[in-house]
């Protein structure tokens, strides 16, 4: 996981990217750089900013229940933000979407946090945190093509269970005491990360 982080950092900065996806100049709240049309668009969208992709590693991570002996994928809590995420695309409106960088930040931090005390958080507060999420940045987006929101949303799943994945694949192979000091060293990561993502914005 360490290494898998390692390289998506080390990924954006070579191509440059920002640290936020919706940065640059607004429109009416929404960022000039971005185009919001063709499906293709939408698929590259979760790469355009390192708060996009903590935002997605951070759920995949969360949607493997660490602290259970019998690892397995949290499939109802992948769904549920799969299909709230889709949802919040459908109440979309332009405008909507002025703090979203916000947003972004403030869900960070509660993900590092939920990874950082996985062990005291009930279930319920992680399903909460994670489709409020999912409905919110879905909703804050501006109004989208069809094309583009299918992109944006297949290429976020794939990537949230393929993070879900192979967390679940590095935690098989380490002791109940390695998984809670893997959790700690990411959710500190989170928290590290969102900000230097607010420095450096």
């Amino acid at each position: 996981m360490k290494h898998l982080i390692k390289l998506i950092v080390l990924a954006q900065i070579l191509v440059g990217a920002p640290a936020l996806a919706h940065t640059g100049g607004h429109h009416g709240g929404v960022s000039e750089r971005i185009a919001f049309h063709d499906f293709m668009e939408g698929l590259q969208h979760p790469f355009g900013g390192m708060d996009h992709l903590l935002a997605i590693i951070a759920v995949g991570v969360i949607c493997v229940p660490a602290r259970k002996a019998h690892l397995g994928l949290n499939m109802s809590l992948l769904a549920g933000f799969a299909a709230v995420l889709a949802l919040g695309f459908g109440v979309s409106s332009e405008g909507q979407n002025l703090a979203i960088e916000w947003v972004q930040f403030s869900f960070i931090v509660l993900f590092g946090m939920l990874i950082l005390f996985h062990r005291y958080v009930p279930n319920w507060v992680s399903y909460i945190v994670v489709i409020t999420f999912a409905f919110m940045h879905g909703q804050m987006m501006p109004e989208v093509a069809t094309s583009f929101a299918i992109g944006l949303w297949l290429a976020t799943t794939i990537l949230m269970v393929t993070i879900a994945e192979i967390y679940r694949t590095t935690l098989t192979k380490l002791s109940m005491s390695s998984r809670a000091q893997l959790a700690k060293h990411l959710g500190q990561g989170f928290l590290v990360s969102a900000a230097l993502i607010v420095w450096v914005q």
